[in-house]
């Protein structure tokens, strides 16, 4: 009976690890976005890397959707200026 034996092979190798490089510049970025969304901006200050939080806030959320900042009224003007400045 032939056994089967596993080899390393460099291209398979090679191309694992391309697309594992490949997927962790494409998550990354998301997810620190993530992070300091939801970290006090103490923390995100403080800290140079953030790998997990330590505390959870959601002001920056609460600040946004609850009137904050007033969505409707600032993509009416940004679509004024960008259709003004298109012409």
């Amino acid at each position: 009976m032939k056994k089967n034996k596993k080899t390393f092979k460099p291209k398979r190798f090679c191309g694992a690890f391309l697309v594992v490089m490949y997927i962790l510049v494409i998550l990354l970025p998301f997810y620190s976005m993530l992070l300091i969304s939801i970290v006090p901006e103490s923390q995100y200050l403080q800290d140079n890397v953030l790998l997990y939080p330590k505390s959870i806030t959601w002001e920056a959320y609460q600040f946004v959707f609850g009137g904050g900042i007033n969505l409707a009224r600032n993509a009416c003007y940004l679509t004024c200026y960008c259709v003004w400045h298109n012409l």
